[in-house]
């Protein structure tokens, strides 16, 4: 949090609530303490009821420690909280249907008022997403609460330009359902002992309540999990590597057991040695019965996972990452999240809309409110034909966005030439550089000799047109183009090109009949 001593008093004249220094100032303590060390199901036990009467400083740190470290409970709060926070935001205007349920009428200039009015107050929050994620972590944490800044001043809702998402471990409250208070040294305490100056002033702050937070399964499931692991790195410890039992023979001579033990001890260890006749030995390869960790393990990550996707059986049902179940995850993480969505909207609509719109229209019925876009269903169409009219007006469209919006996968076609202007009446294209060669550039064969031959007067024609500047070029070319009927008139006489297709074409045929015939003429 934001805040000096200079800034403290001025808030107590403002008439605001203090929230006191920098957490970090006075907390400095609970960083140097682990609370995993010595974590057991009686401490998670003793911690949960703690939490219960309001003291949250201890479960809420273990919380973060766990988040930090248990695989499961990573995937789940990356998934849930990318769905929400990739989710564009709106205010809207309410509808006549919704207006009617409610018993008012719609005014459609109050409304638009009003919209222009939430708009520019979100516009001014600097971190809007920040705190649509840290709402999102209620689910997880039981609770999340943001305080309404401008500069380093608490604020109402309607002139704050920040949200300040404060940390859970310096909250404390009166009891399950009482008030919110500061904790800002983050100590094992009761609200009560806090005192009154603590006592958090809901005008400015934004609060979100979870009655089943994912992060009590995870907190036992994380104290399992590593009693699992512990026990079968030593299951991995005594197979992996196995031992070996040593059988002593029968009858060893007196006074030479202590020698035959050290004999036998240092063939166990695997050191080179010797073992009197009679001896046996067995190697400890073989567990009792099956190794049982791996499914403890998986059981307690399925419990936790089937509770984060809201008993959404997919999750589980659908093995591995390929089309069928990659959609099924995906489906499954969109539909919580489309429900979080809707609850966070209410959360705003609540505790900022509702305070923005009583201050700019008091008395007046709310017509315009804010909501994360989980219901929305975009016109594709749409979508493509307004990046159409973009192209057109000559704009361009970001394919990556188009892709997202669209849900198509979408590359840029690739940049073909621009294709060198054609002289009408022939069939040679102009080249982008002067050179009668690449127009008259043929394959070294008999025809395309004599194509060259007949083509003769024309090509001389365009090595003297193309040597001319550009301005008397272009009037060689138009004068050319006149007279290439006539040319090629005279060409078409006599071409010494046919002579040359005509025997070419009836030693065609006869390969054909013959090939037909089997060889035979």
């Amino acid at each position: 949090m934001k805040s000096t001593t200079k800034t403290k008093s001025s808030r107590k004249a403002a008439g605001l609530t203090v929230t006191g220094n920098p957490a970090e100032q006075f907390d400095r303590w609970r960083q140097q303490f682990n609370p995993l060390r010595g974590l057991t199901i009686a401490r998670a036990v003793s911690m949960f009821e703690a939490a219960q009467r309001g003291d949250y400083s201890d479960i809420q740190w273990a919380y973060r420690f766990i988040e930090r470290r248990d695989e499961d409970l990573i995937a789940l709060i990356e998934r849930r909280v990318n769905v929400i926070t990739q989710m564009d935001w709106n205010v809207k205007i309410v509808d006549e249907k919704a207006s009617a349920k409610r018993g008012i009428t719609l005014d459609d200039t109050l409304a638009k008022a009003q919209a222009q009015v939430l708009l520019a107050a979100y516009n001014r929050i600097t971190n809007l997403y920040e705190a649509i994620e840290h709402m999102s972590m209620a689910a997880f944490r039981e609770f999340s609460i943001c305080q309404f800044q401008a500069g380093d001043q608490v604020a109402l809702p309607g002139e704050a330009t920040h949200i300040e998402c404060l940390n859970q471990w310096n909250i404390a409250r009166d009891g399950m359902h009482g008030d919110w208070y500061w904790n800002q040294a983050a100590k094992q305490t009761t609200a009560i002992s806090l005192g009154a100056e603590n006592k958090i002033d809901t005008r400015f702050t934004l609060i979100r309540e979870w009655p089943r937070p994912l992060d009590e399964i995870g907190l036992l499931k994380f104290i399992r999990s590593n009693l699992s692991r512990k026990n079968w790195d030593a299951f991995v410890e005594i197979y992996g590597i196995p031992g070996w039992i040593v059988i002593m023979p029968q009858n060893v001579p007196p006074g030479k057991e202590a020698e035959y033990m050290a004999a036998a001890q240092s063939i166990a260890e695997g050191r080179p040695g010797a073992l009197p006749f009679g001896s046996d030995a067995k190697c400890a390869d073989q567990a009792r019965g099956t190794n049982p960790f791996r499914d403890a393990m998986q059981y307690l990550s399925e419990k936790l996972v089937l509770a984060g996707t809201g008993g959404l059986l997919t999750m589980l049902t659908e093995s591995g990452s390929g089309t069928l179940a990659g959609s099924a995850h995906m489906e499954a993480f969109n539909i919580v999240a489309r429900g979080e969505a809707r609850k966070i909207s209410e959360l705003f609509q609540a505790q900022f809309d509702a305070v923005v719109l009583e201050a700019a229209f008091p008395g007046q019925p709310k017509l315009a409110y804010f909501e994360l876009a989980a219901n929305e269903e975009q016109d594709v169409g749409e979508i493509l034909d307004h990046a159409v009219k973009i192209k057109n007006a000559g704009g361009q469209v970001d394919w990556v966005q188009l892709s997202e919006k669209t849900g198509y996968t979408i590359t840029a076609a690739p940049q073909l030439p621009t294709p060198a202007p054609v002289m009408p009446g022939i069939g040679f294209q102009l080249p982008n550089r002067r050179s009668p060669a690449m127009v008259f550039s043929l394959r070294n064969t008999a025809f395309s000799k004599a194509v060259a031959a007949d083509l003769e007067p024309i090509r001389k024609r365009f090595e003297a047109a193309l040597a001319l500047p550009d301005a008397e070029m272009m009037a060689a070319i138009e004068a050319l183009k006149g007279e290439l009927p006539e040319l090629l008139k005279e060409i078409n006489t006599d071409p010494e090109s046919a002579k040359i297709m005509a025997v070419e074409l009836q030693a065609a045929l006869e390969a054909g009949m013959k090939a037909q015939q089997g060889g035979s003429k």
